[in-house]
């Protein structure tokens, strides 16, 4: 997956800016589908992220890009841990789709995920009103979006997307799972111009650029005030 968000951002579209990727270690698991992978993989991925922020002998990091669309603990870990934005996509895609949408719907992956990102959407992030429409499965699992046969995946995805526009009324589509990055276009199609389609992982890079270049730094007094001193001082 790192690769397809990689190829999805080559340094010379956007320019002064750069990307980097990195990838959860081979400890942490393969695919996030419960409330107990989530919490493992942000632990795992810490390891990885953390040294990276912290590296001076490699260029300097303005923002993190959180790519699970969930409320992922990676997010408030890493926010507690430095003053650099950090920004998950879940909650980035919301906040522009409430912007070009009235009633914003999430296409995700397996049945599994309805209520979870149900209860974080509203309870943990507080935007149930900016995400109206809620969230619709695709019934694909989230490895099977790089599984399966290109036409296979596309045939749910449209599916979903055209269900959440016809019966919940939806006017912006979020495609729920960083997995469907660069799938914009088909579900497009799908849906009709009327309708507004977003990659939340597009909608956060384009938030973390805008934090960076505004220098805005996550704030230490309240919420994310850490318990010793933040590893990176902006």
């Amino acid at each position: 997956m790192s690769s397809h968000l990689a190829a999805e951002f080559p340094d010379s579209n956007i320019p002064r800016v750069s990307f980097e990727c990195l990838t959860a270690p081979e400890s942490a698991p393969a695919s996030i589908t419960s409330i107990t992978t989530s919490i493992l993989s942000a632990t795992h991925s810490l390891d990885v992220v953390l040294p990276r922020i912290n590296d001076t002998t490699k260029p300097a990091v303005h923002a993190v890009l959180v790519a699970c669309f969930s409320a992922h603990p990676l997010v408030p870990m890493l926010r507690e841990l430095t003053t650099l934005p950090i920004v998950g996509i879940m909650e980035a895609g919301i906040l522009y789709g409430s912007q070009v949408g009235g009633n914003v719907g999430v296409v995700t992956t397996d049945k599994r995920w309805e209520p979870l990102l149900e209860h974080e959407i509203e309870g943990e992030l507080g935007l149930k009103r900016q995400c109206a429409a809620g969230v619709l499965s695709s019934g694909l699992s989230v490895l099977e979006l790089e599984t399966l046969p290109k036409e296979q995946v596309y045939a749910a995805l449209c599916k979903a997307a055209k269900k959440m526009v016809d019966e919940r009324e939806a006017d912006a589509i979020l495609l729920g799972c960083a997995g469907m990055v660069g799938l914009t276009e088909v579900i497009q199609m799908a849906v009709g111009q009327e309708v507004t389609v977003l990659d939340p992982v597009v909608c956060a890079a384009e938030m973390c650029i805008s934090l960076a270049r505004m220098k805005l730094r996550t704030a230490k007094k309240g919420r994310y005030e850490a318990s010793e001193p933040p590893k990176q001082n902006l």
